[in-house]
């Protein structure tokens, strides 16, 4: 089959079914983007606007969070720094992917707009 048949069908099969997969594809993801699943692990998404977040702790660090915290001294913990760098992490994965506009005094209404479909 010469590389323009291979083109050729590979454009037909995108009329006749690649289209209604991407389609059924982009609704699945669309249908589930609010959805934070802790067998995924520590992630964001994007749901009408709002950033939501999951952090996704082991028993142990959990139990080493709250020996921290009791402690009083969080600044010099390595958990708590752990679980500020992640979430510092999944903020910035997330914010790194928008299309901000250049001057800050139009983030709000760039906001607004985001949520809307």
């Amino acid at each position: 089959m010469s590389e323009e048949d291979t083109n050729l069908a590979f454009e037909q099969w995108c009329r006749e079914e690649g289209d209604a997969i991407a389609d059924e594809i982009r609704d699945s993801m669309k249908a589930s983007s609010s959805v934070l699943n802790v067998d995924d692990g520590s992630h964001a998404v994007w749901h009408e606007g709002n950033l939501g977040l999951l952090l996704v702790l082991p028993f142990e660090h959990a139990m080493a969070f709250a020996v921290e915290h009791e402690n009083d001294d969080v600044a010099t913990n390595p958990v708590h720094n752990y679980i500020f760098n992640t979430i510092s992490n999944l903020v910035l994965r997330a914010t790194n992917i928008m299309d901000f506009p250049d001057d800050p005094s139009e983030w709000q209404d760039w906001a607004d707009d985001f949520g809307e479909d």
